[in-house]
């Protein structure tokens, strides 16, 4: 089955939109994964910084910045900085696993003594 140039250049055509369509999105994907890796590292930078000026301690500062972003590990590395690495089900990279918190205690409503219940 012979194309004519026409169909040839239509299905070339066709292959090298979707190829640049992939490219675009690839280069698009690792773009705002080096911005978020650099604003955290600007970020870690800051916290620094500022538990130093204000006297706080610097994993209280991680730990809430944690909350914001969760892209990364919630642990904090022995530089006082926070981990950069990918986070599992728990929020913690499989290094920083023994920095997860203990569950809370599940909280229970107060029942009221019998004595308690003639001054309703």
């Amino acid at each position: 089955m012979e194309h004519s140039l026409v169909e040839i250049f239509q299905i070339y055509n066709c292959k090298i939109s979707k190829l640049n369509k992939w490219l675009e999105e690839q280069i698009m994907e690792h773009a705002e994964t080096e911005v978020t890796m650099r604003m955290s590292i600007r970020t870690n930078d800051l916290a620094r910084d500022l538990a130093h000026s204000y006297k706080i301690p610097v994993e209280s500062l991680v730990r809430d910045m944690s909350a914001i972003e969760t892209r990364f590990c919630k642990g904090i590395k022995g530089d006082k900085t926070r981990c950069l690495k990918n986070p599992k089900a728990n929020g913690y990279c499989g290094f920083h696993q023994s920095q997860v918190p203990p569950p809370k205690p599940p909280q229970h409503e107060r029942v009221p003594c019998f004595w308690e219940l003639d001054k309703r």
